[in-house]
């Protein structure tokens, strides 16, 4: 980010995002607005948008390798050969997705064949990720920190999932959950729904049918952790009316 923020108005930033992610296919409506909010300017910026774009990568990058390597070793494979295919090539070009970041200094040389225009601030946006990239490669400790706190998530996420599970009375093994829940989360979180929600019944049914589990128990599952994420989301909304009243009372306040 532009500035150093403590964890807590970084989470409470995670957190309000959310909600606005509810109006909103995917989670753009919520990263902008953490990065318009987190940079000096109030407005957005190059390493605001990069930091808010790390962190999404790098959930990204973990889940399809993770989900990659269960793959390579013959996982997925119950759910048909499509399926498996299009879950190790994802994982495939995300890893071409790396080099290609890794090498962004090569987008200069397209700038030559454009008008200057368009050239320069390209040049210029190309050259502050490169110098991002840079300060990542520099510090590799950090680089790992970011990758095991993507693990750790989706570690969170398959827990709170299993617990789901329990109160609805369905019964799924954890070493499944462990494989399942980061794929349907890549899946949910494309954005062609609102929070994943009908997405992320329908994957579960075509997921967990083919393991043998009862579609209506599969159903039932998938609305609760539906609605465990709307509960968390609107959290959000209520953070962001509370602050609103907060800043209203301030300028009364200063008024009188």
């Amino acid at each position: 980010y532009d500035k150093n923020y403590s964890a807590f108005h970084l989470f409470r930033l995670y957190v309000e995002a959310g909600f606005l992610n509810l109006f909103f296919p995917g989670f753009v409506a919520g990263d902008l607005s953490r990065i318009a909010r987190s940079s000096s300017n109030g407005k957005g910026s190059i390493e605001a948008a990069f930091s808010v774009f790390l962190e999404r990568f790098s959930g990204l990058v973990f889940v399809c390798l993770y989900v990659g390597c269960i793959a390579s070793f013959g996982g997925y494979r119950s759910l048909g050969p499509v399926w498996h295919n299009v879950i190790f090539l994802t994982a495939i070009m995300v890893l071409l997705l790396i080099l290609l970041l890794a090498n962004i200094h090569l987008a200069n040389a397209l700038t030559r064949f454009m008008p200057s225009i368009m050239a320069d601030p390209l040049a210029e946006t190309a050259r502050k990720i490169q110098n991002a990239i840079m300060v990542l490669k520099s510090r590799p400790v950090k680089l790992l920190q970011i990758l095991t706190l993507s693990a750790l998530f989706f570690l969170m996420l398959t827990c709170a999932a299993y617990f789901v599970s329990r109160s609805v009375n369905f019964q799924i093994p954890f070493k499944i959950l462990i494989l399942y829940v980061p794929l349907t989360a890549l899946i949910s979180s494309l954005p062609i729904s609102i929070a994943g929600i009908g997405v992320r019944e329908n994957i579960n049914v075509v997921f967990y049918s083919t393991l043998g589990f009862i579609p209506h128990e599969i159903i039932a599952f998938g609305l609760a952790t539906s609605a465990l994420g709307l509960l968390i989301n609107f959290s959000g909304g209520i953070l962001i009316l509370f602050n609103s009243l907060l800043g209203l009372a301030t300028i009364k306040k200063g008024k009188i």
